[in-house]
């Protein structure tokens, strides 16, 4: 493959790496397709990269002070622990637009994205087929966090489709299409601890137990999702759509189908646990087949509830309640 390092030496004050790139194939264990680590920035520029084999990321980009910028149209990797996209800048600013992304191997994300700035992601397509192999994964821990996705589905256990963890930066994420089949394996998953959350989902499909279709968690920040939908669980405790904030509001507007089959598995759930305010706005025909699964369920420990719609809510198990709000 292609492998290039900059300013890295004991004396090193400085350095950048620029790699252009059309075509990298390789076939063997640890032998990644395109590898950049400098001192200051990293810009990737790729045509196609394939590997086979374990630990053969497609590409990695590192910085210990500087900026990150990927441009990549394909990344294809058969292997374990061989994500398609790997990105970490421990001081700077990081931005990957990704065409297609496809991993076959357990470990292996599609897109991975830690940074200590702002981290933004752009992707056309990610699919990948092995456990604990997330489709789009994104760490900001002194920045924000965003992400604009087409298309994610994954297979594996243990594996969600876009996961998105924020410190002290906002999250928004934007998606269309986020589908997954697997164990533990939710369809958009953010977690923000000083900032607020922004939300916009097209479809959103999980298969199996514990897999929400969308789960925000917010500590001091706001949390506001749209979603068109429509979103779909089949799962034991997989929410169709669930936010919780401890110390803001929570707002969900859906306007898509929402349908859960599994046993504790609420369409739309929003709860504020300090004075946070609670708003649910649904238009769209909600419905759940478990027990103890509800159509809305809203809850404010000090704030208010709101719950407004005209979408018709069906609900066939036992214990299950159409509207639930305290």
């Amino acid at each position: 493959g292609i492998l290039a390092l900059a300013g890295l030496g004991t004396n090193s004050a400085g350095g950048n790496v620029g790699i252009t790139s059309t075509n990298v194939t390789t076939s063997g264990d640890n032998s990644l397709g395109i590898g950049a680590l400098a001192y200051d920035n990293v810009t990737i520029n790729s045509g196609s990269v394939s590997t086979s084999g374990a630990n053969a990321l497609g590409i990695y980009a590192g910085s210990y002070y500087g900026d990150i910028n990927v441009t990549s149209n394909s990344v294809a990797t058969t292997g374990a622990s061989a994500s398609g996209i790997f990105t970490l800048a421990y001081d700077g600013n990081t931005v990957v637009n990704s065409g297609t992304v496809t991993t076959t191997g357990a470990d292996a994300t599609g897109i991975n994205a830690q940074g200590a700035g702002n981290v933004t992601i752009s992707s056309t397509s990610v699919i990948t087929s092995g456990d604990n192999a997330t489709g789009i994964d994104v760490t900001a821990t002194g920045g924000n966090a965003t992400v604009t996705s087409g298309s994610v589905r994954t297979s594996g256990d243990y594996t969600y489709g876009i996961d998105v963890y924020a410190f002290n930066g906002n999250i928004n994420v934007t998606s269309n299409s986020v589908a997954t089949t697997g164990y533990v394996a939710g369809g958009i998953s953010t977690t923000s601890i000083f900032g607020n959350t922004t939300i916009t989902s097209g479809s959103v499909s999980t298969a199996d137990d514990y897999s929400d279709g969308i789960n925000a968690f917010a500590y001091t920040g706001n949390v506001a999702i749209t979603s068109t939908g429509p979103v779909s669980t089949a799962g034991y405790a997989s929410d169709g759509i669930d936010v919780f904030t401890y110390y803001g509001d929570a707002q969900v507007a859906n306007s898509g189908a929402v349908t859960t089959a599994g046993n504790a598995s609420t369409a739309i759930e929003a709860q504020a646990y300090g004075s946070g305010n609670v708003v649910i706005s649904n238009s769209a025909a909600l419905r759940t087949g478990g027990a103890n699964s509800h159509g809305i369920y809203a809850s404010s420990e000090a704030g208010n509830v709101q719950i407004s719609g005209t979408g018709t809510i069906v609900t066939t198990g036992a214990g299950s309640r159409g509207i639930e709000a305290y």
